[in-house]
């Protein structure tokens, strides 16, 4: 079964190439893929999503990529979480759709930092709020300078 990917709603960027404090994108994620992972195939015993945690994993998910668009992850690179704080403010429902959003408020000589949410379409809760630093990653597997 495929699912579609995040939609992006908005984008919007100060300079195309380039990362400014205040960048900010919202992305929203259809309903489908927490409840395709909850439940077992064939009658087995087991979820899909066991060992996943796709109660927890689906809003944060969301929330990262709405980071990385915010990013211009597909033109700059920046699409690698490196560290990651959230708190979550309510469960999600299996068959709600996601609205991520994310601003970036710090840009560091080798990170972003941005501020972002995953909330339910259907009445607006906040799931997570989460703190995400991105980075792009070189050849070495380690984060490049982003001057």
């Amino acid at each position: 079964m495929n699912f579609p990917k995040p939609e992006v709603l908005e984008v919007i960027r100060s300079d195309p190439r380039r990362v400014r404090i205040g960048d900010c994108a919202t992305v929203r994620l259809a309903p489908g893929l927490l409840d395709f992972l909850m439940t077992s195939p064939n009658g087995s015993a087991a979820a899909r999503g066991r060992g996943t945690h796709p109660m927890s994993g689906i809003p944060l998910g969301i929330a990262l990529e709405a980071a990385i668009e915010a990013c211009g992850g597909q033109e700059t690179g920046i699409d690698v979480l490196r560290a990651c704080e959230c708190t979550y403010d309510s469960p999600v429902r299996r068959d709600e759709p996601l609205i991520g959003r994310a601003r970036v408020g710090e840009i560091g000589p080798r990170h972003i930092t941005l501020e972002a949410t995953a909330e339910s379409e259907a009445d607006g809760r906040i799931l997570i709020r989460a703190r995400l630093v991105l980075v792009r990653v070189g050849e070495d597997g380690r984060a490049e300078r982003l001057a």
